[in-house]
């Protein structure tokens, strides 16, 4: 009768069981290295920058506007979540207008 692995196993009694889903071919076809989809755009270091600069002032507004301005903290947090979203319709209508022009 086949028996269960129970706690009191130590780990070296135990014996490795082969996936018998995945053939070995499989395997050797993954590579080793991660590979970049072509598709994926990077962003430029100066837009990392932007967005790091626009998440700090953000969180910043959030804690003036809560703790110095004495404002709800729900009413602080959607007037940065606003101001975000204005910033994001900016910048979207701005890389409209110059993709526009490039074509």
């Amino acid at each position: 009768m086949d028996q269960l692995a129970t706690s009191q196993d130590t780990p070296h009694e135990r014996q490795p069981v082969e996936d018998l889903a995945t053939p070995k071919l499989v395997e050797d076809l993954t590579p080793s290295h991660p590979v970049e989809d072509a598709a994926t755009p990077k962003m430029s270091r100066l837009a990392t920058i932007v967005v790091c600069l626009v998440v700090v002032a953000s969180l910043a507004w959030v804690v003036v506007s809560w703790r110095v301005l004495r404002s709800p903290l729900i009413d602080a947090v959607g007037e940065a979540a606003g101001s975000v979203f204005l910033a994001l319709l900016i910048v979207s209508v701005i890389g409209a207008l110059r993709r526009s022009r490039r074509r």
